[in-house]
């Protein structure tokens, strides 16, 4: 269930996000499995397409798993965040919405739970690709973005800590271990 008057379902909508959400999830479940969003229905359901004897396309509903679950939702979050940031390192008279214009903290709680090493590690690399697109744009920006990225997880946290040290100041970060989370925080 989505509303159709939540800011996500307007921006999905008008900006046509469905797709490059759809292309996200199926890179990250490296299935057939794909959503379809009918927001005016408020409603993503999940399914694969099967061709039948007549050559026509029929959807197959199914249920996903919760781990598939975490996958779309990161692969919606990812989609977003991404437009955004495109978005923001345009000059602010030829952006196509101005959802984003204020935001100033990007915050990002455990985005792998559910989820086996394999795709642990794929949601760290996009994730590492976003904060180089970010780091690329931060001089365009009217505001600094700050991130805040919390985790349990070690893999996780030594994928984003130990990939592409070079473009980001290691001194710029702090890591700390609080009950088990793994918080790595801007100065």
């Amino acid at each position: 269930k989505i509303s159709k008057y939540s800011w996500v379902s307007n921006l999905i909508q008008i900006e046509g996000l469905e797709d490059k959400i759809t292309n996200t999830f199926k890179a990250l479940t490296n299935s057939k499995i794909e959503p379809q969003f009918d927001l005016p229905k408020e409603q993503i359901v999940f399914g694969f397409t099967e061709i039948n004897k007549e050559l026509e396309p029929i959807f197959t509903r199914i249920k996903i798993s919760r781990g598939e679950e975490s996958l779309f939702l990161w692969a919606v979050f990812y989609t977003i965040l991404s437009f955004a940031l495109d978005c923001l390192s345009e000059n602010k008279e030829d952006r196509s919405t101005q959802y984003f214009d204020n935001i100033r903290y990007i915050v990002i709680d455990d985005p792998v739970s559910s989820m086996d090493d394999t795709r642990i590690i794929t949601i760290a690399l996009s994730l590492v690709d976003i904060l180089n697109k970010l780091v690329n744009i931060q001089d365009k920006l009217e505001h600094k973005l700050k991130v805040l990225i919390t985790t349990h997880h070690a893999l996780f946290f030594n994928i984003i800590h130990g990939k592409d040290k070079g473009k980001w100041k290691q001194e710029d970060f702090v890591m700390s271990k609080q009950n088990d989370a793994y918080i790595i925080d801007e100065q």
